[in-house]
């Protein structure tokens, strides 16, 4: 097990007359070279065996405090797989702080992952509680993650007690993995800095704060390595969170997110189509790792950063993982002047995780729902909407791609541009009048719209856009797993007017690459206009005179359809979002 060069004992006499262990206050080393082991089942070789081969007790020694001066020591911990060498020696006067005369020198690897670094210490160190507790100044590096802390600690053999004030720094938190059991996601480098406690099993980390990324994290937490699994609690709250620092967590590959090479997805697809926008995350989620530990976090941020650009603003969750299944519940952020609240659960128990969504937008302001756009700064009116899917999928982008549900939003009231509107109807008198004269708001008399998804495919069974000028109908699908839509839309102005194409529009394309064109049948009538004006120049205007021939929509039947949209559009409450049966779809 070991030699020394001087090896110096004390014995407290009482314990000789005692049921109880031998005690032994305190033991001095010099010179000393150990080799410590413990094997799998947890059996040291510097303890004595509770009972010898014919059953009778044998009372064991308890070490009390240790000094050790030039002295090294090997361990080897199969059950916790810690392969460690340590020197230790006095610090020469000029360079020692009175409070750390002794300094370790140590290196090995902790589950794989290699470290080396030094601790500082007091002359004697607590190997079993003692009740007072030896200083400590501890800077480690890890891989590539550096740790640094000073405080005390209780107890060394068994980590008692512990109050220290901890930095920690690494190039992503799912580096902390295995090494410290922690199942956190792939994130870009960040740095803490807080105070560490240790009661009994439970450690804390009260009061820290720091980055990760760009985006800034405060809060307490608290983690118990405990069976079946570890348990992580923490409160966190953040000025500034951007999305992406999140990492995987939320499927999202900051890495690949900046690199213009195509996707997974992307580089399958066929030869012939065109390449998918891949707007969805496809980074699948490490399942593994979620059913590694269990876990309540509940996060804050008064403002939250997308990769693109959403009109979103403050951000609240409270996470919950326990036995693989991950529970977004309650989940709410402002958007757009409105709420979206809703609740997601993810279940990563097998391969192919499945998921729920379901997701209530109120109150949004249509003008602040697409700030890029100039025109639609002088629209005004709330919106509303319900998302309820189930999918599975190893991805964000396969859960979606697979998922089946409805969507459904809504609006009664409110006012649109005419400008925007008679652009979209192709009414080129109308269009020349506005930009004459200037835009003006019309009144929105009533919009919605029935999205029944199935298998990632969804087709619109309703949509419905009503104001005072014109009449807009539109159909067509929207591909989840290609990320692709398609939708015509078919304007039926109620008011006559002159130079009006009076034929429906397409929009189609991918999510982030969105094209148009104009029906044929624009092309005919511009061609009649041509054969016309050889015969005389005003009968050239006969094709493109549009009679005005819209009619108002049934609003009650429009909005009955998608009675839970136009309910969010007016709602107040934050209470999480309640399963329903809209006329266009499934509960």
């Amino acid at each position: 097990m070991g030699r020394a060069q001087r090896l110096e004992i004390s014995l407290a006499p009482q314990s000789f007359f005692s049921s109880g262990p031998v005690v032994v206050p305190h033991v001095l080393l010099v010179g000393a070279d150990a080799s410590l082991e413990r094997n799998a089942k947890g059996e040291r070789n510097w303890t004595f065996r509770d009972a010898d081969q014919d059953g009778r007790k044998r009372r064991g020694v308890q070490f009390r405090r240790l000094t050790l001066l030039d002295s090294r020591a090997h361990y080897l911990d199969r059950q916790n797989d810690i392969r460690a060498f340590a020197h230790v020696r006095k610090i020469r006067d000029g360079d020692a702080d009175k409070r750390y005369p002794l300094r370790f020198d140590v290196k090995g690897t902790w589950r794989g992952a290699p470290f080396g670094g030094r601790a500082d210490t007091g002359d004697v160190l607590s190997v079993l509680s003692t009740g007072e507790p030896f200083p400590l100044r501890l800077d480690v590096k890890a891989g590539a993650t550096r740790i640094e802390a000073e405080g005390e600690i209780d107890e060394l053999a068994r980590l008692g007690e512990i109050d220290v004030r901890l930095d920690i720094a690494g190039p992503s938190l799912a580096t902390l993995y295995p090494t410290l059991r922690l199942s956190l996601p792939e994130t870009p480098p960040y740095r803490f800095t807080g105070r560490l406690t240790k009661r009994g099993a439970r450690y804390a980390y009260e009061k820290f704060s720091g980055k990760i990324g760009a985006s800034d994290i405060a809060g307490d937490g608290s983690f118990e390595d405990r069976e079946p699994r570890p348990q992580l609690e923490a409160t966190l709250r953040s000025q500034r969170l951007d999305v992406a620092d999140l990492g995987t967590l939320v499927g999202v590959d900051r890495k690949n997110a900046k690199s213009k090479k195509p996707s997974r997805r992307a580089a399958e697809a066929k030869p012939t189509a065109k390449v998918a926008s891949d707007v969805l995350p496809d980074t699948d989620f490490n399942t593994e790792r979620l059913g590694a530990i269990d876990a309540r976090v509940v996060l804050k941020a008064q403002q939250l950063v997308m990769p693109q650009r959403f009109a979103v603003e403050d951000f609240a969750v409270t996470a919950q993982l326990r036995d693989g299944v991950l529970r977004l519940a309650p989940l709410r952020f402002g958007y757009a002047g409105g709420d979206v609240v809703g609740e997601l659960t993810l279940d990563a128990r097998t391969p192919q995780p499945t998921a729920k969504v379901a997701v209530d937008l109120r109150r949004v302001l249509l003008a602040e729902l697409f700030p890029t756009i100039e025109k639609m700064k002088a629209s005004g009116g709330l919106l509303g909407a319900q998302i309820r899917l189930k999918g599975n999928g190893g991805s964000i982008a396969d859960l979606l791609g697979s998922s089946s549900g409805t969507v459904t939003a809504a609006m009664a009231g409110g006012q649109v541009s005419h400008l925007s509107l008679s652009t979209v109807s192709l009414n080129g008198g109308e269009v020349l009048r506005l930009l004459l004269g200037g835009d003006r708001p019309t009144a929105v008399r009533c919009a919605g719209a029935a999205l029944q998804v199935t298998g990632g495919k969804g087709t619109f069974t309703q949509f419905v856009f009503d104001t005072e000028e014109v009449r807009i109908n539109g159909s067509g699908t929207v591909d989840l797993g290609r990320e692709r839509f398609d939708v015509t839309l078919r304007p039926r102005p109620k008011d006559p007017g002159l130079f009006s194409v009076r034929a429906p529009v397409r929009v189609f394309g991918s999510f982030s690459d969105v094209d148009y064109e104009v029906d044929r049948r624009a092309l005919v009538r511009g061609g009649a206009a041509v054969a016309l004006a050889a015969i005389n120049p005003l009968a050239a205007l006969l094709p493109l005179i549009e009679t005005g021939e819209g009619k108002d929509a049934d609003c009650g039947e429009v909005l009955t359809r998608v009675e839970g949209a136009i309910e969010q559009a007016e709602s107040k409450s934050n209470r999480p979002p309640q399963a329903r049966r809209d006329k266009s779809g499934e509960k």
